[in-house]
Protein backbone atom coordinates (compact mmCIF):
# COMPACT_ATOMS: atom_id res chain seq x y z
CA UNK A 1 0.00 0.00 0.00
CA UNK A 2 1.35 3.44 -0.98
CA UNK A 3 -0.27 6.76 -0.05
CA UNK A 4 0.75 10.38 -0.55
CA UNK A 5 -0.39 13.77 0.73
CA UNK A 6 0.51 17.07 -0.90
CA UNK A 7 0.05 20.05 1.43
CA UNK A 8 0.38 23.65 0.32
CA UNK A 9 0.21 26.43 2.91
CA UNK A 10 0.22 30.21 2.65
CA UNK A 11 0.47 32.26 5.83
CA UNK A 12 0.66 36.02 6.30
CA UNK A 13 2.12 37.26 9.57
CA UNK A 14 1.43 40.60 11.24
CA UNK A 15 4.33 41.20 13.65
CA UNK A 16 4.25 43.56 16.62
CA UNK A 17 7.39 44.35 18.67
CA UNK A 18 9.07 41.26 17.18
CA UNK A 19 12.72 40.92 16.17
CA UNK A 20 14.89 38.20 14.63
CA UNK A 21 18.02 36.59 16.09
CA UNK A 22 20.09 39.57 14.95
CA UNK A 23 17.90 42.02 16.85
CA UNK A 24 16.36 43.47 13.69
CA UNK A 25 12.66 44.28 13.63
CA UNK A 26 10.52 41.91 11.58
CA UNK A 27 8.17 43.44 9.03
CA UNK A 28 4.79 41.98 8.16
CA UNK A 29 5.18 39.32 5.48
CA UNK A 30 3.61 36.38 3.72
CA UNK A 31 5.28 33.04 2.99
CA UNK A 32 4.26 29.83 1.20
CA UNK A 33 5.38 26.23 1.65
CA UNK A 34 4.74 22.92 -0.07
CA UNK A 35 5.22 19.45 1.40
CA UNK A 36 4.77 16.03 -0.18
CA UNK A 37 4.53 13.11 2.28
CA UNK A 38 4.81 9.62 0.80
CA UNK A 39 4.28 6.53 2.94
CA UNK A 40 4.46 2.89 1.98
CA UNK A 41 3.56 -0.28 3.83
CA UNK A 42 4.30 -3.92 3.05
CA UNK A 43 2.91 -6.89 5.00
CA UNK A 44 5.16 -9.90 4.33
CA UNK A 45 3.15 -11.91 6.86
CA UNK A 46 -0.04 -11.61 8.89
CA UNK A 47 1.88 -10.37 11.94
CA UNK A 48 4.63 -8.41 10.17
CA UNK A 49 4.73 -4.88 8.75
CA UNK A 50 7.44 -2.93 6.94
CA UNK A 51 6.80 0.82 6.80
CA UNK A 52 8.55 3.90 5.43
CA UNK A 53 7.67 7.61 5.35
CA UNK A 54 9.49 10.21 3.27
CA UNK A 55 8.79 13.92 3.02
CA UNK A 56 9.86 16.39 0.33
CA UNK A 57 9.30 20.10 0.93
CA UNK A 58 9.81 23.45 -0.76
CA UNK A 59 9.95 26.59 1.36
CA UNK A 60 9.89 27.12 5.12
CA UNK A 61 6.90 29.44 5.36
CA UNK A 62 7.07 31.68 8.43
CA UNK A 63 8.86 29.00 10.46
CA UNK A 64 12.39 30.47 10.22
CA UNK A 65 11.35 34.12 10.39
CA UNK A 66 11.61 34.19 14.18
CA UNK A 67 9.99 36.81 16.34
CA UNK A 68 8.06 34.42 18.59
CA UNK A 69 9.03 31.22 20.41
CA UNK A 70 6.64 28.74 18.74
CA UNK A 71 6.05 27.86 15.08
CA UNK A 72 2.79 28.76 13.36
CA UNK A 73 3.13 25.70 11.09
CA UNK A 74 4.22 22.44 12.70
CA UNK A 75 4.59 20.57 9.40
CA UNK A 76 8.03 19.29 8.37
CA UNK A 77 9.22 21.88 5.85
CA UNK A 78 12.32 22.35 3.67
CA UNK A 79 14.95 22.77 6.40
CA UNK A 80 13.28 20.13 8.62
CA UNK A 81 13.65 17.32 6.06
CA UNK A 82 17.37 17.90 5.46
CA UNK A 83 20.15 16.64 7.76
CA UNK A 84 17.45 15.21 10.03
CA UNK A 85 18.58 15.24 13.69
CA UNK A 86 22.13 15.96 12.52
CA UNK A 87 22.39 12.48 10.97
CA UNK A 88 23.24 13.58 7.40
CA UNK A 89 19.95 11.96 6.32
CA UNK A 90 17.54 13.81 4.04
CA UNK A 91 13.82 13.22 3.35
CA UNK A 92 13.49 9.78 5.00
CA UNK A 93 11.57 10.37 8.23
CA UNK A 94 10.54 6.87 9.31
CA UNK A 95 11.57 3.35 8.33
CA UNK A 96 10.64 0.52 10.68
CA UNK A 97 9.68 -3.11 11.04
CA UNK A 98 6.88 -4.24 13.36
CA UNK A 99 6.17 -7.78 14.55
CA UNK A 100 3.01 -8.83 16.39
CA UNK A 101 4.20 -11.05 19.22
CA UNK A 102 0.73 -11.73 20.65
CA UNK A 103 -2.56 -11.39 18.80
CA UNK A 104 -5.59 -12.65 20.68
CA UNK A 105 -9.05 -11.37 21.55
CA UNK A 106 -7.94 -10.41 25.05
CA UNK A 107 -4.60 -8.75 24.34
CA UNK A 108 -2.12 -7.89 21.61
CA UNK A 109 1.58 -7.11 21.88
CA UNK A 110 3.69 -5.64 19.07
CA UNK A 111 7.35 -4.62 18.88
CA UNK A 112 8.61 -1.99 16.42
CA UNK A 113 12.21 -1.10 15.64
CA UNK A 114 14.01 1.26 13.25
CA UNK A 115 13.67 4.96 12.50
CA UNK A 116 10.58 5.89 14.50
CA UNK A 117 8.55 8.88 15.66
CA UNK A 118 7.74 8.92 19.38
CA UNK A 119 4.52 10.83 18.63
CA UNK A 120 3.18 7.76 16.85
CA UNK A 121 3.07 5.94 20.19
CA UNK A 122 2.70 8.64 22.88
CA UNK A 123 0.23 11.40 23.73
CA UNK A 124 -2.43 10.71 21.10
CA UNK A 125 -5.37 13.08 20.82
CA UNK A 126 -8.22 12.87 18.33
CA UNK A 127 -8.92 16.63 18.36
CA UNK A 128 -5.41 18.16 18.57
CA UNK A 129 -2.89 15.83 16.97
CA UNK A 130 -2.35 16.39 13.24
CA UNK A 131 -1.00 19.60 11.67
CA UNK A 132 -2.16 18.46 8.21
CA UNK A 133 -5.88 18.34 8.95
CA UNK A 134 -6.35 19.96 12.39
CA UNK A 135 -4.60 22.81 14.25
CA UNK A 136 -1.42 24.06 12.56
CA UNK A 137 0.47 25.63 15.48
CA UNK A 138 3.05 23.30 16.97
CA UNK A 139 1.73 23.67 20.55
CA UNK A 140 -1.44 21.77 19.52
CA UNK A 141 0.49 18.92 17.89
CA UNK A 142 1.58 15.74 19.67
CA UNK A 143 5.23 16.14 18.61
CA UNK A 144 5.74 19.43 20.48
CA UNK A 145 7.59 17.88 23.46
CA UNK A 146 8.51 14.55 21.81
CA UNK A 147 11.46 13.52 19.61
CA UNK A 148 10.91 12.27 16.08
CA UNK A 149 12.62 10.47 13.22
CA UNK A 150 15.51 8.63 14.80
CA UNK A 151 16.62 5.17 15.94
CA UNK A 152 14.33 3.60 18.48
CA UNK A 153 12.17 0.75 19.70
CA UNK A 154 8.48 0.82 20.63
CA UNK A 155 6.41 -1.80 22.45
CA UNK A 156 2.63 -1.60 22.12
CA UNK A 157 0.32 -3.59 24.39
CA UNK A 158 -3.43 -3.31 23.83
CA UNK A 159 -6.45 -4.67 25.62
CA UNK A 160 -10.16 -4.20 25.08
CA UNK A 161 -10.39 -0.61 26.39
CA UNK A 162 -6.81 0.24 27.33
CA UNK A 163 -3.29 0.25 25.99
CA UNK A 164 0.27 0.71 27.23
CA UNK A 165 2.90 2.00 24.80
CA UNK A 166 6.58 2.29 25.73
CA UNK A 167 9.25 3.96 23.58
CA UNK A 168 13.02 4.35 23.59
CA UNK A 169 14.86 6.59 21.14
CA UNK A 170 18.48 7.63 20.67
CA UNK A 171 18.40 11.05 19.04
CA UNK A 172 19.89 14.54 18.93
CA UNK A 173 18.68 18.04 19.73
CA UNK A 174 18.65 20.86 17.21
CA UNK A 175 22.24 21.29 16.02
CA UNK A 176 21.66 25.06 15.76
CA UNK A 177 21.44 25.20 19.58
CA UNK A 178 24.52 24.24 21.61
CA UNK A 179 25.91 22.36 18.62
CA UNK A 180 23.45 19.49 19.06
CA UNK A 181 23.28 17.06 21.98
CA UNK A 182 22.97 13.27 21.63
CA UNK A 183 20.67 11.76 24.24
CA UNK A 184 18.38 8.83 25.03
CA UNK A 185 14.64 9.34 25.41
CA UNK A 186 12.23 7.04 27.27
CA UNK A 187 8.44 7.43 27.29
CA UNK A 188 5.42 5.48 28.49
CA UNK A 189 1.76 6.15 27.58
CA UNK A 190 -1.02 4.60 29.67
CA UNK A 191 -4.36 5.01 27.89
CA UNK A 192 -7.95 4.23 28.80
CA UNK A 193 -10.91 4.35 26.41
CA UNK A 194 -14.34 5.09 27.88
CA UNK A 195 -17.65 4.53 26.09
CA UNK A 196 -19.90 6.95 27.96
CA UNK A 197 -23.61 7.57 27.28
CA UNK A 198 -22.87 10.91 25.59
CA UNK A 199 -19.82 9.78 23.58
CA UNK A 200 -16.45 8.05 23.47
CA UNK A 201 -13.52 9.40 25.45
CA UNK A 202 -9.79 8.73 25.25
CA UNK A 203 -7.58 9.43 28.28
CA UNK A 204 -3.77 9.30 28.11
CA UNK A 205 -1.25 9.57 30.94
CA UNK A 206 2.32 10.03 29.74
CA UNK A 207 5.63 9.85 31.61
CA UNK A 208 8.94 10.63 29.93
CA UNK A 209 12.57 11.02 30.85
CA UNK A 210 15.95 11.38 29.17
CA UNK A 211 19.56 10.51 29.79
CA UNK A 212 21.69 12.97 31.79
CA UNK A 213 23.21 14.65 28.72
CA UNK A 214 21.87 18.21 28.78
CA UNK A 215 23.60 21.35 30.04
CA UNK A 216 22.33 22.33 33.50
CA UNK A 217 21.19 25.97 33.54
CA UNK A 218 21.59 26.16 37.34
CA UNK A 219 25.01 24.53 37.82
CA UNK A 220 28.11 25.59 35.90
CA UNK A 221 29.63 22.54 34.22
CA UNK A 222 26.74 20.36 35.40
CA UNK A 223 24.48 18.08 33.40
CA UNK A 224 20.76 17.48 33.63
CA UNK A 225 18.04 15.17 32.38
CA UNK A 226 14.53 16.16 31.31
CA UNK A 227 11.70 14.47 33.22
CA UNK A 228 8.03 15.13 32.63
CA UNK A 229 4.46 14.04 33.26
CA UNK A 230 1.41 14.94 31.19
CA UNK A 231 -2.21 14.08 30.57
CA UNK A 232 -4.03 14.26 27.25
CA UNK A 233 -7.75 13.61 26.80
CA UNK A 234 -10.44 13.97 24.18
CA UNK A 235 -14.13 13.45 24.82
CA UNK A 236 -17.13 13.38 22.51
CA UNK A 237 -20.17 15.27 23.78
CA UNK A 238 -23.01 14.19 21.58
CA UNK A 239 -22.83 13.69 17.85
CA UNK A 240 -20.32 15.89 16.03
CA UNK A 241 -18.86 17.75 19.02
CA UNK A 242 -15.68 16.91 20.94
CA UNK A 243 -13.44 18.67 23.44
CA UNK A 244 -9.78 18.15 24.30
CA UNK A 245 -7.47 18.95 27.19
CA UNK A 246 -3.70 18.58 27.37
CA UNK A 247 -1.61 19.51 30.41
CA UNK A 248 1.92 18.65 31.43
CA UNK A 249 5.11 19.87 32.97
CA UNK A 250 8.75 18.98 33.39
CA UNK A 251 11.79 20.01 35.39
CA UNK A 252 13.44 23.15 34.01
CA UNK A 253 17.13 22.45 34.65
CA UNK A 254 18.12 21.73 31.03
CA UNK A 255 19.09 24.74 28.93
CA UNK A 256 17.49 23.07 25.90
CA UNK A 257 14.04 23.81 27.31
CA UNK A 258 12.39 27.06 26.26
CA UNK A 259 9.11 26.10 27.99
CA UNK A 260 8.72 23.64 30.85
CA UNK A 261 4.92 23.29 31.01
CA UNK A 262 1.94 23.40 28.68
CA UNK A 263 -1.79 23.76 29.31
CA UNK A 264 -4.14 23.67 26.33
CA UNK A 265 -7.83 23.09 25.70
CA UNK A 266 -10.28 23.43 22.86
CA UNK A 267 -13.06 21.86 20.86
CA UNK A 268 -13.96 20.53 17.43
CA UNK A 269 -17.43 20.78 15.93
CA UNK A 270 -18.69 19.13 12.78
CA UNK A 271 -20.70 21.13 10.28
CA UNK A 272 -24.02 19.34 10.61
CA UNK A 273 -24.26 20.76 14.14
CA UNK A 274 -24.25 24.29 12.68
CA UNK A 275 -26.18 23.53 9.45
CA UNK A 276 -23.07 23.44 7.23
CA UNK A 277 -22.59 19.76 6.31
CA UNK A 278 -19.01 18.46 5.89
CA UNK A 279 -17.44 21.55 7.50
CA UNK A 280 -15.16 20.97 10.51
CA UNK A 281 -14.28 23.83 12.88
CA UNK A 282 -11.71 23.77 15.67
CA UNK A 283 -10.85 26.36 18.33
CA UNK A 284 -8.06 26.03 20.93
CA UNK A 285 -6.07 28.02 23.47
CA UNK A 286 -2.68 27.23 25.05
CA UNK A 287 -0.64 28.70 27.87
CA UNK A 288 3.04 27.78 28.27
CA UNK A 289 5.37 28.61 31.17
CA UNK A 290 8.92 29.58 30.26
CA UNK A 291 11.76 27.45 31.61
CA UNK A 292 14.41 30.15 32.03
CA UNK A 293 14.56 32.80 34.75
CA UNK A 294 17.20 35.12 33.26
CA UNK A 295 16.69 38.37 31.31
CA UNK A 296 15.82 37.51 27.72
CA UNK A 297 14.19 34.19 28.63
CA UNK A 298 10.52 33.55 27.93
CA UNK A 299 8.30 34.20 30.95
CA UNK A 300 5.21 32.72 29.31
CA UNK A 301 3.61 32.20 25.91
CA UNK A 302 -0.04 32.27 24.91
CA UNK A 303 -1.52 30.87 21.68
CA UNK A 304 -5.05 31.08 20.30
CA UNK A 305 -6.00 29.33 17.07
CA UNK A 306 -9.14 28.65 15.05
CA UNK A 307 -9.49 26.74 11.79
CA UNK A 308 -12.28 25.70 9.44
CA UNK A 309 -11.77 22.77 7.06
CA UNK A 310 -14.02 21.89 4.13
CA UNK A 311 -13.71 19.00 1.64
CA UNK A 312 -13.47 20.02 -2.01
CA UNK A 313 -13.65 16.41 -3.21
CA UNK A 314 -12.98 12.91 -1.90
CA UNK A 315 -9.25 13.53 -2.49
CA UNK A 316 -8.92 17.15 -1.37
CA UNK A 317 -9.78 19.63 1.39
CA UNK A 318 -9.10 23.28 2.11
CA UNK A 319 -8.72 25.10 5.42
CA UNK A 320 -8.78 28.68 6.63
CA UNK A 321 -6.72 29.31 9.76
CA UNK A 322 -6.08 32.23 12.11
CA UNK A 323 -3.63 32.34 15.01
CA UNK A 324 -2.56 34.76 17.72
CA UNK A 325 0.81 34.17 19.39
CA UNK A 326 2.07 36.23 22.32
CA UNK A 327 5.38 35.98 24.20
CA UNK A 328 6.30 37.77 27.38
CA UNK A 329 10.08 38.04 27.57
CA UNK A 330 11.81 38.79 30.88
CA UNK A 331 13.01 42.40 31.07
CA UNK A 332 12.69 42.86 27.30
CA UNK A 333 10.11 43.40 24.56
CA UNK A 334 6.89 41.38 24.34
CA UNK A 335 6.46 40.18 20.74
CA UNK A 336 3.05 39.46 19.24
CA UNK A 337 2.11 37.76 16.01
CA UNK A 338 -1.18 37.44 14.15
CA UNK A 339 -1.17 34.80 11.40
CA UNK A 340 -3.83 34.37 8.74
CA UNK A 341 -3.40 31.31 6.55
CA UNK A 342 -4.85 28.85 4.08
CA UNK A 343 -4.02 25.17 3.68
CA UNK A 344 -4.83 22.91 0.73
CA UNK A 345 -4.43 19.14 0.90
CA UNK A 346 -4.46 16.64 -1.96
CA UNK A 347 -4.60 12.91 -1.11
CA UNK A 348 -3.42 10.13 -3.41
Amino acid sequence: NIEATLTSVYQYGYYDDASNDNGQSINDKGRASFALDVQGEIKPGRRDTLYALASFAQGNGLKNTGGVSVAANADDLEDDVKNINGRNRDYLLEAWYRHQLVDSRAISVAVTGGLIDAARYLDHNRVANDEITQFMNEVFVTRFFLPSYDTGIAIQTKGDNWHVDATWMHTQTDSNRNGGVDYDFFGVDLAYFANLPFGDGHYHFVAQTTSNDFIDRNEAGGHASINGLSVSMDQEIGDGFAVFLRAGGSNNEATELVHDSLYSAGFQIEGHRISVPKLVVGVAYAYLDGAGKQPGDIRHTRVLEAYARYPLASFSDISADVQWISDEVREEHNPRLWVIGTRLNLYF
